[in-house]
């Protein structure tokens, strides 16, 4: 029997690996779990989740998360169809093996893995609020460790590229990011 009945989750990247496993977690528990991936890759696992876990409220979202105005229109999107939203998943995360510019001019990796929460998350962040208790939860890497501090002139990796290395620094954003954000939202 579902310990976990109504909440609305939203799990970016769940439509594979970590976040597909998380989505289909949650939908277990019986919680309404929104995936945000492109639309074939979402709308397949979605139809997957719904079928084993005999949930039917699982629904697909897709966004391009390399253009801040598609984080946007997402973040508007689940405002206009959920009245609540108590779990807000960031998991969405790549890495390219050689330098790619986002939608916005951004360094891709970059963009996705950090810029994109991070607005997705301002953008909620008053739905979230109003619907506590809620969680946000920062998927990383334990690779942030291997960064030494956070370069604010290597974040476009104008001079040099290193797949890793880009995707390193991006896990370290996000980190950083939860332990700002848990200093300042009220969840509770």
């Amino acid at each position: 029997e579902p310990i976990m009945d109504g909440p609305v989750c939203v799990v970016t990247g769940g439509s594979s690996s970590i976040g597909l496993e998380t989505a289909g977690g949650l939908a277990a528990l019986g919680a309404t779990v929104v995936l945000r991936r492109t639309a074939e890759k979402a709308d397949a696992a979605a139809a997957a989740i719904r079928e084993s876990t005999g949930n039917e409220d699982v629904h697909a979202m897709s966004a391009d998360l390399s253009s801040l105005v598609g984080v946007r229109g997402l973040a508007d999107r689940i405002a206009a169809r959920f009245d609540a939203l108590h779990v807000l998943v960031n998991n969405a995360g790549l890495w390219h093996p050689k330098r790619t510019l986002s939608a916005d001019g951004y360094e891709d990796t970059f963009a996705v893995n950090h810029l994109a929460h991070f607005l997705l998350t301002a953008r909620l962040l008053e739905l979230l609020c109003a619907s506590a208790p809620a969680r946000i939860v920062t998927v990383s890497s334990r690779l942030h460790e291997r960064e030494r501090r956070f370069d604010f002139a290597a974040v476009m990796r104008e001079r040099r590229y290193a797949e890793l290395a880009a995707y390193r620094h991006s896990k370290l954003a996000n980190v950083m990011f939860a332990n700002e954000l848990a200093g300042v939202a009220v969840l509770a």
